[in-house]
Formats: structure tokens, sequence, C-alpha cells
């Protein structure tokens, strides 16, 4: 007996964007940072899944980040 029902499967990737933020600390006052926000993209939804704050304050670094794990799939967990 034949089974006539297909398996649908959604199909996701991974999406990391940078953010800039105003930080402050206490011993170096007020300075820019990036951090990373994580979203899943399938193809009826786009999910944010975590942000990470002040990773860097160099801009290119932040975005290097973002580009590998865009590149490379990096699971959020």
């Amino acid at each position: 007996m034949q089974n006539n029902h297909t398996l649908q499967t959604t199909t996701h990737k991974w999406e990391y964007h940078i953010l800039s933020e105003r930080c402050s600390q206490k011993d170096i006052g007020t300075y820019l940072s990036f951090g990373i926000h994580a979203f899943e993209v399938t193809d009826k939804h786009i999910r944010a899944v975590c942000c990470v704050h002040d990773v860097t304050t160099i801009q290119s670094q932040a975005n290097d980040l973002a580009e590998l794990c865009n590149r490379f799939q990096l699971s959020p967990i």
C-alpha cells in the first residue's frame, strides 16, 4: 500500500544583522557599540530569535561577524 501524502517541509535559514546602540559604563562613559541580532527566516515568517548586545565598538568587526554567521548558517543555539 502506497501512501500518497507528501511531507511538506518548511525551509528556513538564519540571518544575522548588526545593531548599533549607545551604551554607558560608569568607568568609561557613553560609547557607541555594535551587537548581533539573529533571525529565523522561513517561507512563512521572519522571527527574531536572539540578540547579543555590546559585542564590539568597531563596526567593521561586527559586520564581519554577521557575514560569517550568515555564510556558514551558524545556529543561534
